[in-house]
């Protein structure tokens, strides 16, 4: 009886959780009835951010509903940076990594200055597709902005390390190192001494 009890209690939660789901379809039609955008928008991002949080679906099912949410959030305001940003990091994850770079350079355009976090994501969207040139620019930015951030260094170093400029890979591998010694364990392939 008991455990009938918490699955009934689970499926109600569900249920009332997913149900704004369904009603995603028909957002678009609300835009009109709705004259105050950025307040929708603002529900939207909002909304995608609980349901992360609190992954009551599995969390591939529920990162398709934020990526969903967000964009709606994107739809009803184009300047919505925060939606940019978030689903970009959703796309990292999935390493959907070119969409992630579109989101990234929006999200660039409408942000507020002082996000460094927004230039350290596109520099590990552009290490994965390869554009190590792209990445180097993104990672200085985010170094003249946070210099004592090691991860950012070895971002950096494994950057110039890929264009096969392994000495000056080094240099900025040592800066890391100097910042915090468990560098060391995020080498991976490079190999200074």
């Amino acid at each position: 009886m008991k455990g009938e009890t918490n699955q009934n209690a689970l499926h109600l939660i569900k249920f009332i959780y997913l149900t704004p789901l369904l009603l995603l379809p028909f957002l678009s039609q609300a835009q009109n009835i709705y004259p105050q955008n950025h307040k929708k928008a603002d529900s939207l991002f909002y909304w995608a951010n609980a349901t992360l949080k609190w992954m009551l679906p599995p969390p591939d099912t529920a990162i398709t509903i934020a990526i969903q949410a967000y964009t709606k959030a994107i739809q009803y305001d184009t300047t919505h940076w925060s939606a940019y940003r978030n689903r970009a990091r959703l796309y990292l994850q999935r390493s959907e990594y070119l969409k992630a770079i579109n989101d990234l350079t929006n999200s660039l355009c409408y942000a507020p200055p002082g996000h460094t976090e927004l230039h350290s994501m596109l520099a590990e969207a552009y290490y994965h597709t390869e554009d190590y040139k792209a990445a180097i620019i993104e990672w200085a930015i985010s170094i003249e902005d946070l210099p004592n951030v090691e991860s950012f260094w070895i971002g950096l170093a494994k950057s110039y390390w890929k264009l096969g400029q392994r000495q000056k890979a080094c240099v900025y591998f040592q800066k890391a190192v100097a910042i915090d010694k468990r560098a060391l364990e995020d080498k991976g392939f490079l190999e200074c001494n």
